[in-house]
C-alpha cells in the first residue's frame, strides 16, 4: 500500500499515531481476519482501554507539601 499509495494505512491521518488492524471483514465470505480471535495473542481491547486511562493517570507529578 505504501509503494502503491504513498501512504501507510495503520498510521492515523489525524494524530499520526500507529493503529492496529483489529479486523478484516469480505463482502462474500465474511470476517476473515479478527485480532481477538487469529492474532498471535490473546488481545482484549478492554483491557487495553484500561490500560490507556491508568496511563495517563500515573503521568501526573506528586509535589512534597512538606521537606523532605
Amino acid at each position: 500500500m505504501i509503494k502503491s499509495f504513498g501512504k501507510d494505512p495503520l498510521i492515523c491521518s489525524k494524530c499520526k499515531e500507529e493503529m492496529l488492524l483489529w479486523r478484516i471483514w469480505h463482502p462474500k465470505y465474511g470476517e476473515i481476519f479478527d485480532l481477538s480471535r487469529d492474532g498471535p495473542f490473546e488481545y482484549n481491547i478492554k483491557d487495553k482501554e484500561n490500560q490507556t486511562i491508568q496511563d495517563q493517570q500515573n503521568k501526573h507529578i506528586q509535589l512534597a507539601l512538606f521537606p523532605i
